[in-house]
């Protein structure tokens, strides 16, 4: 499109948008290309994926012909604006508060933090997954003739690839499903004029825009926006891979006067709490501030920390993956990986967060080992070429436990009938599995059936007041630190094993009471004498990482390919690269193998045998023997996929179901059978020999 072309579609689309063009692009006079080829879909009315790199104006490319579209309609209308953290929240309600004041607009941000009580029907409401879900229980009028959600005519899915293949995605899917159901009641009843709800989702970073649309928005469409920043990769001199304790000191203690802010991510909390105390001694003598975030630490100071890297010139940021999208934190001139992100999409996201106003982003890639050194340099070289690895995403039924208990509660009078209940679910569950679900729940004392119907149990009455019934993110339980002095929350999840030392955000803290679930803590200069030790809890850990997949492409193997090295040992190492899906499938088909002929050891990179040639039983093997292995080894399955500890809470056929979507044998067995087995390179052996042992 020339600029001409481009001049004339931006007035045309101008024309369009009477309403909000003078709040929302007058002043910049051009629209944006994702901005160009987006807002005219939306004013039409259709359901659409946004892909576009970040900070190129995705969220006013949604926002504002909604508001038009929406703002023509008679009757109340909303927009529900789903972002999938807090952080997220907070930064889109401050950063479209100014222009909903100009349009006269009520814009509301509901989440576990901050409540909305008033009973006016807001026209933009920003919210999470789980207040979706509380509001979605809780919203109905006591006379049972409204709904707070009644009026939503849109809904936008911000940051959606976070969402695509998770229980929390499995849960937004299922929350759309039961707000559409809500609008259609609504008309029938009279409430509202209208049951049309559109959905558009936004996405910088997504490796199979079909398959999110197909998921999120069946049927509709996809605005794709390529475009990519220059990645300059900043290395202190002789420091290249080096520690980021050691490397960002030494980079901004050479840049003398000039102030720089940088973001500095991490893989886990307590990584981030030990970083930001390092870094804080470290870069307190060149004037440099440093604040910690992440999701346990108390909202106070997440908030305080976003406040200060806005504010302060010299300042360095350590976070986990809360950063990693769209919250406002300025403008940063770099990012520093601590670590290998656990896929592209994360390395791209946390990347993209530098240099936002700029057409390159500065980074700076740090290690602790030698193949933590070699993965970031496969993942900076597959972005620079926009390569993903494109794992299957599978099913996550323990989510519909969780959307059991909340529809039943979402109920008049908090009851459903069981026929009910499987009408929800009718698309892709059989009625019969679904009841099986519903008596097993009977049996776990979550549910009981009554003459009305089937409602919560007093125990499960009581999680839901308490707000733990919305919620699908699996985490062991954890103690709560609390100043004792002032009463504030500093962290949940916090699990003290022994000693009176307590380090949050890089801060110092004794211990001065403890219980199962509580820490009362006092700020101290530093920690007590003695050995402390404390770590954040968490559910079952990601293990469909693709950084063997990443080597792979950065090894530039052929397809197939099963390069073959030998270890201290004399084990021949084959290196499938298939990542967990691969060592999962080798490890369930070798049971039916003679011991004699079984691996010495299978890991997601390699599987490692006495003899350097292909073994007769990888060619041989079925896709139904492994559906079998499956069926066996249940327990196994799920726990190496990662998928929740829930699902061991399911009928067999759900929980088949979705090891099956996830692992997909047939094409795992035919990778199997064709794959061939070659005497790995010189330079090839150098680079996996780093990985033998993983």
């Amino acid at each position: 499109m020339t600029t001409s072309q481009e001049l004339e579609k931006d007035r045309q689309l101008s024309r369009r948008l009477p309403t909000v063009w003078p709040v929302f692009f007058q002043r910049f006079g051009r629209l944006t290309p994702v901005q160009r080829e987006a807002i005219g879909p939306i004013l039409d009315g259709r359901n659409i994926l946004i892909c576009a790199a970040t900070a190129s104006g995705k969220t006013e490319a949604a926002y504002a012909p909604l508001v038009e579209r929406l703002k023509g309609m008679s009757g109340p209308w909303t927009i529900l604006y789903l972002s999938p953290t807090r952080a997220l929240v907070n930064d889109i309600h401050a950063r479209l508060g100014p222009a909903a004041e100009r349009l006269g607009l009520r814009l509301v941000r509901r989440t576990g933090e901050y409540k909305w009580e008033s009973e006016a029907v807001p026209h933009i409401l920003v919210t999470t997954p789980e207040s979706l879900d509380s509001m979605l229980c809780r919203g109905l009028a006591e006379d049972g003739s409204a709904h707070v959600l009644a009026h939503v005519r849109a809904v936008v899915l911000d940051e959606i690839h976070l969402l695509h293949g998770s229980p929390r995605g499995e849960q937004t899917r299922w929350l759309i499903e039961r707000l559409k159901r809500l609008v259609a009641h609504a008309y029938d009843s009279g409430w509202t004029r209208s049951k049309q709800l559109q959905i558009v989702g936004l996405s910088a970073t997504v490796a199979e825009p079909q398959a999110v649309i197909d998921t999120f928005l069946p049927g509709g469409g996809l605005v794709f926006v390529p475009g990519k920043r220059e990645i300059i990769e900043v290395v202190p001199p002789g420091m290249r891979f080096a520690p980021v304790e050691r490397a960002l000191p030494a980079y901004l203690g050479a840049k003398g006067r000039s102030s720089e802010k940088w973001v500095v991510f991490c893989n886990n909390r307590k990584r981030v709490d030990e970083l930001t105390e390092l870094l804080c001694k470290e870069l307190r003598v060149f004037g440099y501030s440093v604040g910690a975030h992440h999701g346990s630490l108390g909202k106070t100071l997440r908030e305080m920390t976003e406040r200060d890297v806005r504010r302060l010139d010299r300042y360095v940021l350590v976070a986990t993956s809360t950063i990693e999208i769209g919250v406002d934190i300025g403008d940063v001139d770099g990012v520093a990986l601590d670590a290998p992100p656990p896929d592209m999409a994360a390395f791209l996201q946390r990347i993209g967060r530098g240099n936002r106003r700029s057409q390159h982003t500065q980074v700076m890639l740090c290690a602790r080992s030698e193949q933590d050194a070699v993965l970031q340099e496969a993942m900076l070289e597959a972005a620079r070429v926009g390569w993903f690895a494109n794992q299957p995403v599978g099913p996550i039924s323990s989510v519909l436990r969780q959307q059991v208990l909340s529809y039943i509660l979402q109920g008049k009078g908090g009851v459903r009938s069981r026929e009910f209940i499987c009408r929800l679910f009718e698309k892709e569950v059989d009625g019969a599995v679904v009841q099986e679900l519903l008596t097993m729940m009977a049996n776990d004392g979550d549910i009981q059936d009554t003459p009305r119907g089937v409602r919560l149990t007093t125990e499960a009455r009581d999680r839901a007041l308490r707000g733990e019934l919305h919620s699908v993110i699996e985490t062991l339980p954890g103690q709560t630190a609390v100043d004792s002095v002032t009463g504030q929350r500093l962290a949940n999840q916090v699990k003290h094993v022994k000693g009176n030392g307590l380090s949050i955000g890089g801060n110092h803290f004794q211990v001065v009471e403890r219980s199962a679930y509580s820490l009362k803590v006092k700020s101290s200069a530093r920690l007590p004498d003695g050995e402390s030790q404390w770590s954040y809890v968490s559910g079952p850990a990601n293990r469909r990482t693709e950084h063997p997949m990443v080597l792979r492409h950065k090894l530039q193997l052929a397809e197939g390919e099963w390069p073959v090295v030998q270890d201290k040992d004399g084990y021949y190492c084959a290196f499938h690269l298939g990542g967990v899906r691969m060592s999962l499938a080798l490890r369930l088909l070798s049971v039916y193998v003679a011991p004699e002929e079984r691996p010495s050891k299978i890991t997601p990179y390699y599987v490692s045998f006495r003899e350097e040639l292909k073994p007769r039983w990888l060619v041989h093997h079925a896709a139904d023997l492994l559906h079998v292995a499956v069926s066996i080894r249940l327990d196994t399955a799920e726990s190496q996929l990662g998928l929740p500890l829930a699902n061991r809470m399911l009928p067999d056929k759900l929980r088949l179901r979705d090891v099956q979507g996830w692992l997909r044998p047939e094409g795992l067995v035919q990778e199997l059978r064709e794959s061939v087995w070659t005497r790995a390179e010189e330079e090839t052996v150098e680079v996996l020999g780093l990985f033998i042992g993983n």
